[in-house]
């Protein structure tokens, strides 16, 4: 389909490099899997990922990698064939992600976090937010 169908906002999509290949994503439903595989408290859960007590990174670390892998639909590495996607890359493509939110200025809301994100986590914990759709 020719690009003229979709408005701006439809074809904003987020893309990556994974083992060498260019992987392209829609950040709607990034955010939804995301706030899902953290049960809603994804900005609670990225600023602990940075905390100085390795206890609580190591914690939020638990939860976070996992739902990265899930948001970005990404298997996990396989100790017998060494294929899958690594801890590192998780956090690589997730740091990417929030940085593509920064630059996009998506308009957005809030996560259903029970209280404000802050703005900590990876630097970026308050833009896991949902952008919002645009009719017209």
């Amino acid at each position: 389909m020719p690009d003229g169908i979709y408005d701006e906002a439809e074809r904003k999509v987020f893309g990556t490099q994974i083992n060498g290949e260019s992987r392209y994503f829609d950040p709607m439903m990034v955010h939804r899997r995301l706030t899902l595989s953290l049960g809603g408290k994804a900005s609670e859960i990225l600023e602990a990922s940075t905390a100085e007590d390795p206890l609580a990174r190591a914690v939020a670390e638990e939860k976070l990698w996992p739902a990265t892998r899930a948001a970005f639909q990404l298997p996990a590495l396989d100790s017998k064939t060494g294929q899958g996607v690594t801890d590192a890359t998780c956090q690589r493509i997730l740091d990417e992600f929030l940085s593509w939110l920064s630059q996009k200025k998506m308009t957005t809301a809030p996560l259903p976090t029970g209280s404000p994100p802050t703005a900590v986590s990876r630097g970026r914990a308050g833009l896991i937010t949902q952008p919002t759709s645009h009719s017209g």
